[in-house]
């Protein structure tokens, strides 16, 4: 098995960012092969390395539990109890009515810290749906871009920022107790994903790129009507420290949320979570998907009549 890494150590891009990208080998598992790879950027050099390398972590634990019957146990963030699960409610899952992708999955040295990125990363992917879906979000500016900002996840707040650079343009989220951090995630992941597409389109050559995290135009349309229509935001900061307790970042309208350590037999100095929830979405919340989804507490904030009036979301 081959494992690559890339760090590209100049900034000639996007600002003052380093953008790394590791691509080690992909695990096959009853037959299915399961993401690997990871990327990311920061200002730091060592640290955009360390994101990509625990991204990858994470992307390669989500097969090993694919089609599993056997129960495990798991610990109920909201309940303070144990419970058994079906493994397979902790990895990828190709049916459309229980589909389920690296959503809520997060590798940390800390297990404490790995349950919290996990925590974030969930309900960032759920509040895209209410903000999409449902107008549930208040608009602000962040370095001059437009921002919607989601508040059901209280004390999180969950930021969808657009950026147009350079002719290109993108989507990105971000989650924190603390909105002007929220709004930075956000940018950075727009940044990223900008970044890969350029990266993608110059090793090719110009003659393919990764279209599916470019913006479309109706989606671009529509974020701009969202913007339009939503009001300006009173934010009251949550003060939320690393220490602090992981189920005070859980609404009350939210009944269970199931974590597990997932197998990680390539690097075990990182602890590798996963979250589960049968109130939320467990991945991209893509129309089909909301449709095909029955008896979730998040549904009674999305009105389905609604959905074929707007174009699907974007990949993220």
């Amino acid at each position: 098995m081959n494992n690559h890494f890339w760090h590209f150590p100049r900034k000639p891009l996007f600002l003052n960012y380093y953008f790394s990208s590791i691509k080690p080998g992909k695990i096959s598992y009853q037959g299915h092969s399961g993401p690997s790879g990871g990327n990311a950027i920061d200002e730091r050099a060592d640290l955009s390395m360390l994101k990509s390398f625990s991204e990858s972590l994470d992307r390669r634990s989500s097969v090993f539990w694919y089609n599993n019957k056997a129960y495990t146990e798991v610990y109920d963030l909201v309940t303070n109890s144990f419970v058994r699960i079906r493994k397979e409610q902790f990895a990828l899952s190709n049916s459309l009515n229980a589909y389920r992708d690296t959503t809520g999955t997060a590798a940390h040295t800390s297990g404490s810290q790995a349950v919290s990125n996990a925590l974030q990363e969930l309900f960032q992917k759920n509040a895209l749906a209410l903000i999409w879906y449902s107008q549930r979000s208040y608009r602000r500016k962040f370095k001059g871009f437009d921002v919607l900002v989601n508040t059901d996840f209280y004390p999180l707040y969950n930021a969808l920022i657009f950026l147009e650079l350079d002719g290109r343009s993108c989507f990105g989220m971000g989650s924190s107790g603390v909105l002007e951090e929220a709004c930075q995630k956000a940018f950075e992941e727009a940044l990223l994903l900008l970044y890969e597409n350029s990266h993608a389109e110059f090793l090719l050559q110009g003659k393919s790129r990764l279209s599916y995290q470019l913006t479309d135009k109706e989606q671009k349309g529509y974020f701009k009507s969202l913007v339009r229509n939503a009001a300006e935001g009173n934010f009251k900061e949550a003060d939320i420290g690393e220490q602090g307790d992981v189920k005070e970042l859980i609404p009350n309208w939210i009944h269970h949320v199931y974590v597990s350590l997932i197998p990680n037999h390539y690097n075990p100095l990182f602890k590798v979570t996963k979250l589960y929830s049968p109130d939320l979405f467990a991945s991209l919340p893509y129309r089909d998907i909301v449709l095909a989804e029955k008896g979730k507490s998040i549904l009674r904030f999305i009105n389905e009549k609604n959905l074929a009036k707007v174009p699907d979301i974007p990949s993220l």
